[in-house]
């Protein structure tokens, strides 16, 4: 690994309201990449075809929002461009959820939900086949057992950079899976049928990930064509890819 010496930090400034704090200790929940280390969130980014350790940090407030994001390590020379857009898509800056908030306050039942959760908003997968892959997985099981296969994954696949001592993963790609066998994936704990339709997804990933710029519905019409993908997957994995219902 090697330092990132060429990029200052990004400034971000996400569409109010959002809670850094309460959205990064949500995230906890649906993944297992990203850590929480004080008032910082550090994850794993593919950028250009390189891996970046990223820390993120509120300089703002949950009403005027801003957050900056350091770049502490790479496999390898990233452009500003990529990196700005990765970390961006990750923390899901441009989710606009003032309409629904204007909405909520005026049902006080309703409200009496929303109210405390303000500002919470949804971290985005690094890639749609992440978002699929890892809804795959969960699929009527535990959650702590999926996350344990989650992070088994993550260690077979081997993408990691290690700073300051600590090591942090990165997701499989969807070549390392589609080139799996069934058996190779039998650590996961899941079912041999979903651990096929996992291998078989992954030898479309591209296809999918032309879709990140459509619509979510046109995402979600192209998973549930797929072998296996039923609608609930397809709706959990759009979320996780857009950042949306």
């Amino acid at each position: 690994m090697q330092p990132i010496t060429n990029h200052s930090p990004i400034h971000l400034q996400p569409l109010p309201p959002y809670n850094f704090a309460r959205t990064v200790t949500a995230s906890r929940f649906l993944y297992v990449l990203g850590s929480a280390e004080g008032a910082a969130y550090r994850r794993v980014l593919r950028v250009d075809g390189q891996l970046v350790l990223i820390e993120c940090r509120s300089t703002g407030s949950v009403d005027q929002p801003a957050v900056t994001a350091a770049p502490l390590a790479a496999t390898g020379p990233v452009s500003v461009e990529g990196l700005r857009e990765s970390v961006a898509r990750l923390l899901n800056i441009g989710a606009d959820v003032r309409p629904f908030y204007a909405v909520a306050r005026h049902d006080p039942a309703l409200w009496r939900v929303v109210g405390p959760l303000y500002g919470l908003h949804t971290l985005r997968a690094d890639s749609v086949f992440e978002s699929v892959a890892l809804t795959i997985i969960e699929q009527q099981i535990a959650l702590k057992a999926a996350q344990a296969g989650e992070r088994w994954l993550c260690a077979w696949g081997g993408a990691h950079i290690t700073h300051a001592g600590a090591t942090y993963v990165a997701f499989p790609t969807a070549a390392q899976i589609a080139a799996a066998t069934v058996d190779d994936l039998t650590p996961l704990k899941i079912t041999f049928r979903r651990m096929q339709v996992l291998i078989d997804v992954a030898q479309v990933a591209a296809d999918l990930e032309a879709l990140r710029n459509e619509s979510a519905a046109d995402l979600y019409t192209a998973l549930v064509k797929l072998k296996g993908v039923g609608h609930w997957t397809a709706a959990w994995a759009v979320t996780r890819a857009f950042g949306q219902p």
